[in-house]
């Protein structure tokens, strides 16, 4: 059975899928926290997985009103820390895992006196996005840069639950902006049992970005275990608790620095790449959280597997940098040597081909917005 409040929903054309019914806008927290708890109350849900921050967000909510046990997920406040920027900041420095300093200013004053106090540049970005969507934020030079770019976030309309938790969730998060070419994120993911054993973990470097910098991961690489790995896996421990998870740790790879700069309590994008490389999660998270042993799974799983690609994105990127330049023979021989690499991607899954066209499709819908979101990158290659 699947639920979605959109039409044309990808998951809803699953071969896999018996029944399809409506429900209220994942995003409408209000109203989808009510549905949530009704469909709880009549048993309608065995076991809900986290898959994004509104889910993981609404789920915990639902809970709560509830007064039920988590059974088995992160407790509520755990999660809540992690998909606020500032709690999420405050709970690493308590286990003692480095962030980069941030503030979250009241007004534009305050956040001039942030921005000195920390030193330019900045990164003014949403204190969560659970609530402002997918806005990534901004990169700030100097203090008439930030009086410019220093404005309220919409949260939509419905989202009094929201508000509750943070009533000033609307302004910005500031944030020092540690960057360059030394510098590069490592994604260090996996599953803790309820109790918090470690199930699985992995680590890949995010190579590549839509927008560029800020944006969304379009590219990962596999990646050797690094001189922190066990600490960050404990700071996992103590903030998370249990469930899947992705910590991303920005590094400087000439010293091995590193500074946490989010933590995800909820399945990620570039999950199939932890699968393909043995761990698989969805399967290691269920029977963690049911006692149940599932039958072998016929997973394409190979050690030559080394990246991860979000495919149209990817190509596009790509496509820019050989129609714009500079070193457009270059670009053109990057993007064959990528897809000659065994590499697994997002969406691709021939057996359940459907929801996959659908995703890609959004994409394309609009392909002009989507050659000017990878131009500015193709620019600075």
């Amino acid at each position: 059975m699947a639920y979605a409040h959109a039409t044309f929903a990808a998951g809803k054309f699953s071969r896999y899928i018996a029944e399809r019914r409506t429900c209220p806008p994942v995003y409408g927290s209000d109203e989808f926290v009510q549905w949530l708890v009704e469909e709880m109350t009549c048993g309608h849900f065995d076991l809900i997985a986290l898959t994004s921050d509104y889910v993981a967000f609404n789920v915990m909510e639902a809970f709560d009103i509830l007064g039920a046990d988590t059974g088995g997920h992160p407790q509520a406040d755990a999660v809540r820390r992690c998909l606020f920027k500032d709690e999420f900041a405050s709970a690493m420095e308590c286990v003692g895992f480095p962030t980069p300093a941030s503030g979250t200013p009241a007004d534009l004053d305050q956040a001039i006196e942030i921005a000195d106090r920390i030193g330019y540049p900045v990164v003014l970005k949403p204190r969560s996005h659970v609530g402002i969507g997918i806005t990534r934020g901004a990169i700030v030079n100097d203090p008439d840069e930030l009086r410019r770019r220093f404005h309220r976030y919409e949260v939509h309309g419905s989202e009094r639950v929201l508000v509750r938790h943070d009533e000033d969730l609307g302004l910005p998060l500031i944030q020092e902006y540690i960057g360059g070419t030394d510098y590069a994120v490592l994604s260090v993911t996996g599953c803790l049992a309820p109790d918090s054993t470690v199930l699985a973990v992995s680590h890949s470097w995010k190579v590549g970005g839509w927008p560029d910098r800020l944006g969304v991961a379009t590219r990962f690489d596999k990646a050797d275990t690094p001189d922190f790995a066990d600490a960050a896996v404990s700071a996992v421990q103590s903030v998370l608790g249990a469930g899947i998870f992705e910590l991303e740790v920005l590094v400087h790879q000439p010293t091995g620095e590193h500074w946490a700069i989010d933590l995800n309590p909820r399945a990620f994008g570039q999950i199939t790449f932890d699968m393909a490389r043995g761990s698989d999660l969805p399967v290691l998270w269920y029977e963690s959280m049911t006692g149940r042993r599932l039958p072998p799974l016929r997973h394409r799983t190979s050690p030559t597997v080394s990246s991860w690609h979000q495919g149209v994105l990817v190509l596009s990127g790509a496509l820019s940098r050989i129609a714009h330049g500079p070193r457009r023979w270059q670009a053109a021989t990057d993007l064959a040597r990528r897809f000659r690499t065994p590499h697994v991607g997002s969406v691709a899954d021939w057996r359940d081909p459907l929801p996959g066209l659908l995703f890609t499709w959004r994409f394309l819908r609009h392909p002009r917005s989507l050659f000017r979101t990878t131009r500015p990158a193709a620019e600075m290659a």
